[in-house]
């Protein structure tokens, strides 16, 4: 008993560990991701970047196609490192690559055949729409390279290198930003986001088939390898993780489809702007859900119960801390944000309602997190259907009688899309507590409650500053964001510290602190 109870601990103090490793990778991440629109934006017209915007849908439908895979190629790697079985890891790495590349060329016919039709919704000039064409259309061939021959960065994951993969991927998305930067100043124009977008998935597939290789001696993806029980797996658990997230881009997309259908392009490139930064945010968090897959299929392995409802109290109350501090910022700061970020202009009033109306459905998006990466590890990611079934269904209700009554416009989609995403979050998250049998008074009490804290904060912070500062100029907004952030997150942390945190989590916190000390002390004291 006390064995298990050890290797129970090892595994969340791993998921802590590689959970911070997320963190600060995503942080370098959301900084970059930031710095590029408006550099963007000098060298491209909105239209343009509208465009581009659109890619990323079709991209994402083409990954969601194979994400299915990419899970099974972790819990692969997982079950590696408790077993060392060799054989029949092969037999599932090779099923799964050569079952996505087979997936991948279809994938590949399906795009060529329906990005004339895409392009043609988007109701472009002729000299927009041939720029479309090949935008919409490379950028799918290039993700499908990535997610069928660089499948094997998934495995990496599975062999808890969370670490090394991490690198890979901060590496790949500065080498993408500084081949935008270089392509543009070649005058390539918006074909330099292509471009650049190309490099950055060459190196990941490059450099995941390596450490794959350096990591598992004798691994092999050889024809000899595929077996029938391998893929029985890939069709029947993956083929579920192939429609759950199918679905779930395909909501998650919804607000700026919708904006493509029912208004222009335009309107699709100041959605992507205003959702920019609560998104972007939201991926800090949803860190903390990646590392939840191994460690809950660990610990499902041993039968651990009770390890496994901790586990995802402790994962739900961390995210809903973590995306709540960040998602109240925005609401309480997005007029100086988006005027700071981007200037005046056009899109500035349009902007700042997508950030306010979309912060808080994309928090609860991403407290979601936990159930879907517990479901997984348990082996039930047919469970994972309700979170998109149902924010299809509500979206249908809502936008019907919101168009009756309603003229179609950039707000009514908002709100349409906002409320449907925020619905559902709660009621799957309210599910993962029933399924595991936590009572659900303690999810609240424990993991939910803690999280609205930090938006009555922010909205007195903000309320605060930009009545004692003024807003005349962009340097302006900036002090405002930077004074009121740096208030409203010293705030926020003293009071979660002392009012919300427990013993255990004030333990690990100073704990922590020390380390940083005596680390900063003993390189004083070396210099």
């Amino acid at each position: 008993m006390q064995a298990q109870a050890e290797v129970s601990q090892g595994i969340k103090n791993r998921v802590v560990t590689n959970s911070l490793v997320s963190i600060i990778a995503k942080v370098i991440y959301l900084l970059s991701r930031l710095a590029v629109p408006p550099i963007i934006l000098s060298y491209i017209s909105l239209e343009e970047y509208g465009v581009w915007t659109y890619c990323f849908i079709a991209i994402g439908y083409v990954g969601m196609s194979v994400m299915g895979f990419s899970t099974v190629f972790i819990l692969a790697g997982a079950e590696y490192i408790a077993s060392r079985d060799l054989a029949k890891l092969n037999g599932m790495v090779a099923t799964g690559f050569w079952l996505s590349c087979g997936a991948g060329l279809v994938l590949l016919v399906l795009c060529w055949l329906s990005t004339p039709w895409l392009v043609e919704s988007l109701k472009l000039s002729p000299a927009m729409a041939d720029k479309a064409y090949w935008l919409i259309f490379g950028s799918e061939v290039s993700f499908l390279l990535c997610v069928t021959i660089g499948s094997l960065g998934s495995l990496i994951i599975g062999l808890q290198k969370v670490i090394a993969e991490q690198t890979i991927w901060v590496i790949s998305f500065l080498l993408e930003t500084i081949s935008m930067l270089l392509f543009f100043q070649m005058g390539l124009g918006v074909f330099s986001l292509l471009y650049a977008f190309l490099t950055r998935y060459l190196f990941v597939v490059a450099t995941s088939a390596y450490f794959s290789y350096r990591w598992v001696p004798g691994l092999s993806l050889r024809w000899k390898h595929v077996n029938k029980p391998a893929l029985k797996h890939f069709i029947g658990f993956g083929s579920i993780l192939q429609l759950s997230g199918f679905l779930s881009m395909m909501l998650r997309s919804a607000e700026k489809i919708l904006a493509g259908w029912l208004l222009n392009v335009k309107a699709v490139g100041i959605m992507d702007l205003g959702e920019k930064f609560p998104m972007m945010a939201m991926s800090l968090p949803s860190a903390i859900n990646g590392t939840l897959i191994p460690a809950a299929a660990a610990l499902h392995a041993g039968n651990d119960r009770a390890a496994i409802q901790d586990l995802f109290l402790m994962a739900t109350r961390h995210v809903n801390l973590f995306a709540s501090l960040l998602s109240a910022y925005f609401m309480a700061f997005a007029t100086p944000l988006i005027a700071a970020w981007l200037g005046s202009g056009e899109m500035l009033a349009s902007a700042v309602f997508v950030m306010m109306i979309f912060s808080v459905p994309y928090h609860l998006d991403v407290l979601t997190g936990p159930t879907s990466s517990i479901l997984r590890g348990c082996s039930v990611p047919k469970y994972e259907l309700m979170y998109p079934v149902s924010q299809f269904i509500l979206i249908a209700l809502f936008l019907v009688p919101a168009r009756f009554f309603l003229p179609d416009s950039l707000e009514m989609i908002c709100w349409v899309v906002a409320a449907a995403m925020s619905l559902s979050a709660m009621m799957f998250t309210a599910f993962g507590a029933h399924y595991l049998k936590i009572p659900q008074r303690r999810l609240l009490v424990r993991a939910v409650l803690p999280g609205l804290l930090p938006y009555a904060l922010a909205m007195m912070v903000s309320v605060a500053v930009q009545a004692w500062m003024p807003q005349a100029s962009r340097l302006d907004n900036m002090l405002i964001c930077g004074v009121g952030g740096l208030l409203y997150g010293f705030i926020s942390l003293g009071l979660i510290y002392f009012l919300i945190a427990d013993a255990g989590e004030k333990e690990f916190v100073n704990t922590r602190l020390t380390r940083v000390r005596q680390l900063i002390f003993a390189r004083g004291q070396a210099r």
